[in-house]
């Protein structure tokens, strides 16, 4: 039980760092957002997404362990095990409580940078109307006239 604990340990660990990361580039996203930057806000868009999946893998190899546990030591969850015996328990309970924090956090982060970010791009849909509206305006004062010129039908 100790060795599969001691992994439990390392993933956990790891889950935790990953929730780490991903507030970090949550925030990253906010202030981009802030200052319109948006060739960095899609790149630390598509980082935190990649940290989202190696979360989620390493959520699913957590899982998978402690499966393995519940069912050879039948236990309903880590709660169970003494932690006495087993001092990693503690320190998995205190990964999960504040991986779970963190998600939290970001979370509420990412809420708010959802509201800014509809704003922005409210901006950029209203910033392509004029764009657009000006190129059919430019188009259509700068065609030439089709047919015989006026000099044409004067002179016969």
């Amino acid at each position: 039980m100790e060795e599969m604990l001691n992994e439990i340990l390392h993933l956990t660990s790891k889950g935790l760092q990953d929730a780490k990361q991903i507030l970090k580039t949550t925030k990253k996203i906010k202030s981009y957002i802030e200052i319109e930057e948006v060739e960095n806000l899609i790149k630390a868009v598509g980082l935190r997404q990649k940290w989202m999946e190696q979360s989620d893998d390493t959520k699913e190899k957590i899982n998978r362990k402690l499966n393995k546990i519940y069912k050879k030591f039948s236990i309903e969850n880590l709660d169970q095990i003494d932690e006495n015996r087993y001092s990693v328990v503690k320190e998995i309970l205190f990964n999960n409580s504040q991986t779970q924090e963190i998600y939290k956090r970001a979370y509420e982060l990412e809420k708010q940078n959802q509201i800014k970010a509809k704003g922005l791009l409210g901006e950029y849909k209203g910033r392509i109307i004029d764009i657009q509206q000006g190129k059919h305006a430019y188009n259509t004062y700068s065609r030439k006239p089709t047919g015989q010129s006026l000099l044409l039908n004067e002179v016969k």
